[in-house]
């Protein structure tokens, strides 16, 4: 697994076709914002958002990197499914929402699991 940043700025090239694609998951409590930041990297950070249930995929095209980002729902009761994507992810980027302090806890404790799962032990947090 790889972090975002990495994977932009010096991503591995598949020498035959000059390309990469990778799976990116956003993950986080509800509400934190998932969704905004996936509408920013489509530059359609005007559309109006409304809770994910489950999840959804968008594709992304920077230069040469061909991005599904994939949306996770962070209501409580779809957050068992986020481990169902980590091992085609590339990279995970977990958001939290620094305007609601009450959720800190609860956004720690979900950061937390989701770096103790066996399938994200070998990533590199940034």
């Amino acid at each position: 697994m790889f972090s975002v940043l990495s994977l932009l700025s010096s991503p591995p090239v598949c020498l035959s076709c000059k390309q990469v694609k990778a799976n990116v998951l956003v993950l986080g409590l509800a509400n934190s914002g998932k969704t905004t930041l996936v509408n920013c990297l489509m530059e359609a950070g005007d559309q109006e958002v409304v809770p994910t249930v489950g999840f959804s995929m968008e594709k992304v095209h920077f230069d040469r990197c061909k991005l599904t980002v994939i949306d996770m729902s962070g209501q409580e009761k779809y957050q068992p499914l986020w481990e169902m994507h980590y091992t085609d992810a590339k990279a995970l980027v977990f958001i939290v929402d620094a305007a609601n302090p009450a959720s800190m806890p609860q956004a720690a404790a979900a950061l937390e699991a989701v770096v103790a799962h066996q399938e994200t032990q070998s990533a590199e947090p940034l």
